[in-house]
């Protein structure tokens, strides 16, 4: 008997540590979900929405290396090319032909005339940078070759950071358009639109960058200049050496007057400083 009273001791003592366990929640609780997201607040809703503009995302970053590995690198090229050449109103025809051949266009030109009577044609020429290769070599035909530079600037770091930023930014928007439809208190819609202008007018500036990158990184630019040879005899001619040589004769007359104009009243005052000195040491001595 006392043994039998003893069991229902321990299966109730049991029964005791077992219910206990599970009210306090030491024991794993099946059946209920532990991942449940907490209910965010608006203002911890715009605080993680501010993080996502500013954190990097690099799972983007990672993304649009791998994508820059397997295509072509973003690179601005630029041409300087000065070239010699006989007739240069022929050459203003053949220069548009060349470029639209290219499928480029006439960014800029310019026409003047040089020191020593030369005439000299500049041009800014915009053209596809598949094309641009071809271009300067036809171009480099239409004279003497007098200086050539080519230039090529690797942005596809600053290209892909934006790309990022682009998308950090767009995902922030989506958010803060998602807040403001769900909040009621006129504080925080006004916050929230705030908060939505700044990213708009970030993402708008990021866009505008990236189309002038593009257009640099699609078109390539050439400058042109196009000048006449100098020529053969251009320091012997003679009308231009006569006249210099008659203003220069003209020149020194005129100077050599100045200089007798301002020595002259010292040379009188020292003649008769001299005249007088003269006088008085002979009559001493007689």
């Amino acid at each position: 008997m006392l043994k039998k009273t003893n069991h229902l001791r321990l299966l109730f003592g049991i029964f005791l540590l077992t219910t206990l366990l599970l009210t306090t929640g030491c024991l794993p609780s099946f059946g209920r979900n532990d991942s449940a997201p907490a209910v965010e607040t608006p203002g911890e809703s715009m605080e993680l929405a501010r993080r996502e503009s500013v954190e990097p995302a690099t799972d983007a970053i990672a993304e649009n290396d791998a994508t820059v590995t397997k295509s072509e690198r973003k690179l601005i090229t630029t041409g300087n090319l000065e070239l010699e050449i006989t007739d240069l109103a022929d050459s203003e025809d053949i220069v548009e032909e060349l470029i639209e051949e290219y499928s480029g266009y006439l960014s800029d030109s310019r026409q003047q005339q040089l020191r020593d009577q030369r005439q000299s044609h500049s041009y800014t020429i915009r053209v596809p940078a598949d094309n641009f290769s071809a271009l300067i070599s036809d171009l480099q035909k239409l004279g003497e070759l007098k200086d050539k530079q080519i230039s090529s600037q690797d942005v596809t770091d600053n290209y892909i950071d934006l790309e990022v930023r682009q998308k950090n930014l767009s995902a922030q928007e989506d958010r803060y358009r998602k807040l403001l439809n769900e909040a009621e208190v006129v504080k925080e819609i006004l916050e929230i639109e705030k908060e939505l202008n700044r990213v708009r007018t970030e993402i708008e500036r990021i866009e505008n960058q990236l189309e002038r990158y593009d257009d640099q990184i699609n078109l390539s630019t050439i400058r042109l200049r196009l000048t006449e040879p100098a020529p053969l005899f251009n320091n012997y001619r003679l009308p231009e050496t006569f006249q210099q040589a008659v203003q220069g004769f003209i020149t020194s007359i005129h100077l050599i007057i100045i200089f007798i104009g301002r020595i002259l009243p010292w040379l009188l005052m020292l003649v008769i400083t001299i005249f007088l000195g003269y006088k008085v040491i002979s009559k001493w001595r007689n």
